[in-house]
């Protein structure tokens, strides 16, 4: 943590089922965030980069990007609005998805 910037990288292996077929997938999740405000209200904008490696096919299959903001609402309860991008590289006939999200995150 450098000042109120916080960086974190996650590491997951995902055992799934695409159109019936059986995968598994590595996942790489690299994350900045940075709380802003004062010390009524805090909201904490985010970047995040993540890449997908297919182990099954040993190919490296997606990379995502996000750009985002939490907001805290009431205590334990957060919206995150986002935007992202998800580029494809060969297995698929879309390059790639954009994306306008929300998440409604509950926590204690």
């Amino acid at each position: 943590m450098l000042g109120r910037l916080v960086a974190s990288d996650r590491h997951g292996v995902d055992w799934r089922w695409t159109d019936g077929v059986y995968s598994t997938r590595y996942r790489n999740r690299m994350y900045v965030e940075h709380p802003v405000g004062s010390q009524r209200y805090e909201a904490t904008p985010y970047a995040a980069a993540e890449v997908f490696y297919v182990i099954t096919g040993q190919y490296w299959s997606s990379v995502k990007y996000e750009l985002g903001v939490q907001l805290p609402v009431v205590s334990h309860f957060t919206v995150e609005l986002y935007l992202s991008r998800q580029n494809f590289w060969g297995a698929t006939d879309d390059p790639a998805i954009d994306a306008v999200g929300t998440n409604f995150v509950l926590s204690w």
